[in-house]
Formats: C-alpha cells, sequence, structure tokens
C-alpha cells in the first residue's frame, strides 16, 4: 500500500469511527454510490467520463488512487499500467510526464468502450465533478 493510500485509509477509518452516530442516523436513507467511478459497462473506471455520468445522476462516488514517483495523484485502481493502458510499468515507478498521455485500452475484460480516455489527476477528476455537483 502506498503511503498515499495508507493515510488516505486512515482518515477514513478514523473519521468512520469518529462519525459513527452520523453514519447510524443515515441507515434510514438510501446513499448510492458510484463504484470506481460509475457504470463499467460503459465507462472505463475511474475516468472522468464515469466521473461526470455518476455526479450527473447526483450519486456519491467512490474511486481509488494512486501516487507517481513524481508525487502527482492518478485517479486509477491498479499499481501497474499493463492490464488497462497496455504498458508495462508500476505506477510508483513513473512520473507525471511519462504518463499523462496514457490513454486506457478500448477492450478491457472483453468489454469495448467507445472512447480511450486519459487517467486523471485527483486535481483534474475533483474541479471536474464538483463543477457538476458540489454535494459531492
Amino acid at each position: 500500500m502506498t503511503t498515499c493510500k495508507a493515510i488516505i485509509f486512515i482518515y477514513i477509518l478514523s473519521y468512520t469511527l469518529n462519525a459513527s452516530s452520523y453514519i447510524c442516523s443515515l441507515l434510514d436513507q438510501r446513499i448510492i454510490f458510484a463504484h470506481r467511478s460509475g457504470d463499467t459497462s460503459r465507462f472505463q473506471e475511474n475516468t472522468l467520463e464515469a466521473a461526470i455520468d455518476a455526479a450527473e445522476r447526483g450519486y456519491n462516488l467512490e474511486f481509488d488512487l494512486n501516487q507517481l514517483e513524481s508525487g502527482e495523484i492518478l485517479v486509477y485502481h491498479d499499481t501497474n499500467f499493463l492490464e488497462k493502458v497496455g504498458i508495462d510499468l508500476d505506477v510508483d515507478e513513473a512520473t507525471y510526464d511519462m504518463v499523462k498521455n496514457f490513454t486506457y485500452l478500448k477492450t478491457i475484460s472483453n468489454i469495448t468502450y467507445s472512447n480511450t480516455p486519459t487517467i486523471p489527476l485527483l486535481t483534474e477528476y475533483i474541479n471536474k465533478v464538483c463543477s457538476i455537483n458540489s454535494n459531492i
């Protein structure tokens, strides 16, 4: 687990433990989360396209983060780019200049998508999603 993921996990865990009364009050409410940013039958996971679709529907978002060697944080699930991008490179050994033009493969896990989006930075992802739905 990268340092970034560990810090985020610890923060979420401590927030959850400290907010148990708030969580209990939500039990009677319907909460919808878009796992890996949304409908992965139509969009590659963790992409801006998936997040935009989910935000427009008013869903809460769950997404994955990985930190590059150069320090930037990508919204990307895997620790290596091979399966989804086709390039055998570990995320934590890459710089932003190396990956900024990487695009998702058109076909992943036997699903063919209509486009090949780039991998978003966390800042880009949050700015775009919050411009659509500020309640997320």
